[in-house]
């Protein structure tokens, strides 16, 4: 898919662990849905072991619709 433009609607965080200064963390987002106007998205960070740092839900609009 190509990139477009699109701005949140509404943003969901949840911090689970934590991380500490200097530690390397990965970072996972995906779409769950894309639909002609909302896309819904999930991410999450996570540190080099496989802990959680946290998750996050988010719904966006995208500006160019199709």
């Amino acid at each position: 898919d190509k990139p477009f433009p699109a701005v949140s609607i509404n943003l969901n965080v949840e911090f689970i662990g934590k991380a500490k200064e200097g530690d390397t963390i990965v970072v996972i987002a995906k779409s769950v849905r894309k639909g002609r106007q909302i896309i819904q998205m999930e991410g999450e960070i996570r540190l080099l072991n496989g802990s959680l740092v946290s998750k996050a839900t988010s719904n966006m609009l995208n500006l160019l619709p199709k």
